[in-house]
């Protein structure tokens, strides 16, 4: 499964003032996503198109954690 998260669809949002990296996917978003094992790469493109590499890694999905009513 790939899961695009973009500023261009509003799911990340980057604030020009501090720098801060919010992502903000929906319960749809996230619950579409199967338990797993998956890997992830946030990629920061300037105006030039030059893409900059800010982290990855590693993370796993499992159901069922938390119950929210």
């Amino acid at each position: 499964m790939q899961l695009s998260l973009t500023t261009g669809n509003g799911v990340i949002v980057i604030s020009a003032l501090t720098g801060e990296v919010t992502l903000n996917a929906s319960v749809a978003t996230l619950a579409a996503i199967s338990p797993g094992n998956y890997f992830y790469d946030l990629i920061l493109f300037d105006s030039d198109g030059k893409p900059t590499a800010l982290l990855a890694g590693r993370c796993i999905v499992e159901a069922g954690i938390t119950a929210v009513s």
